[in-house]
């Protein structure tokens, strides 16, 4: 059982560790940064139509507020809007899913058609380095999608790290005029795109 606190919730997740596949069956570190990101700013969620594509089980989902869940595989057309309540979306959450190279282009699919369906969306990504696979920007950059990586000092102070990494992604032409999510996500940062 991992016990946190987060925005002044107490949360309780039990971790199957004896999964054959725990990767949806622990909370990982990546989560955790974007789920104590997400308390800081809530203005980012709270309120807003939500699309969470993998971050764990539990901790940034519960401060979203999302409220209808449906599978979905990446890739496969996004479920019909009456199961969808308010559609379209706004803010993709995704939390270290970035790590099996032949799920990237689905992934990227599914990411296509929010935007095609609210150009003004925003995926909030955090993901930790793997030097085995490198953020994929150029995968995203052939979907006509841009990433900025927001600022380390921004992070929660106990729940940041180097080698873990927040971006903002959304499609080209709204992140070049600082529309929508990526104006209030972005910050003060000086990063460089990647």
């Amino acid at each position: 059982m991992r016990e946190l606190e987060i925005d002044g919730h107490r949360l309780n997740i039990e971790e199957e560790w004896a999964w054959d596949n725990e990767a949806g069956a622990v909370v990982w570190d990546a989560a955790l940064v974007l789920a104590y990101y997400l308390s800081a700013r809530p203005e980012l969620v709270r309120g807003r139509r939500v699309l969470e594509l993998g971050t764990g089980p539990g901790a940034a989902n519960g401060l979203s507020s999302i409220a209808t869940a449906v599978p979905l595989r990446w890739g496969d057309a996004l479920p019909p809007a009456e199961q969808l309540p308010g559609q379209p979306l706004e803010v993709v959450l995704a939390s270290d899913v970035l790590y099996q190279a032949e799920a990237l282009p689905l992934f990227i699919r599914t990411l296509c058609q929010v935007f095609a369906a609210n150009p003004e969306a925003c995926l909030i990504l955090c993901i930790e380095h793997r030097p085995a696979l490198p953020f994929p920007a150029a995968l995203f950059a052939a979907a006509g999608l841009r990433g900025r990586r927001l600022p380390t000092a921004e992070q929660h102070p106990e729940w940041r790290s180097d080698d873990i990494h927040l971006f903002c992604i959304q499609l080209a032409a709204a992140a070049s005029g600082g529309h929508g999510q990526q104006q209030a996500a972005s910050g003060s940062s000086n990063d460089s795109d990647r």
